[in-house]
């Protein structure tokens, strides 16, 4: 049996430590996703890019905030996610991250692909 290398209790008391620390951010970031779900919806111009920032902004919070400050302290592998974490968010933030990421509705449903997913449709 594989043993974690932090009790039960470290471990929620990073997640208390961390939105204790970050408040009120967490405002912040549902507007974001709001604007993302929203870019989404209107299919506009911009869309793509909205959701890709809005996507970038999370990723690299996530890496750099919660993985390297927080969840480090507890898991000393959480530098390897921070780290992933932040190239996820260059990438999403890229020109490879605009050519890969399309919002293109399948069919009359609401969900969305990437573009690996629309040479498979």
């Amino acid at each position: 049996m594989w043993v974690m290398p932090f009790t039960r209790s470290d471990f929620f008391g990073v997640f208390e430590a961390y939105n204790l620390a970050i408040w009120p951010a967490q405002i912040v970031a549902y507007l974001l996703a709001v604007a993302a779900l929203g870019a989404i919806l209107a299919q506009g111009r911009w869309s793509g890019a909205v959701v890709r920032c809005a996507l970038a902004m999370m990723w690299a919070w996530t890496g750099a905030v919660y993985h390297l400050h927080y969840f480090a302290a507890i898991n000393r592998a959480a530098y390897a996610f921070g780290t992933l974490f932040i190239v996820q968010a260059l990438l999403l933030a890229s020109p490879i991250g605009a050519r890969r990421l399309l919002l293109k509705p399948r069919a009359k449903h609401a969900v969305y692909q990437t573009a690996a997913d629309a040479t498979d449709a």
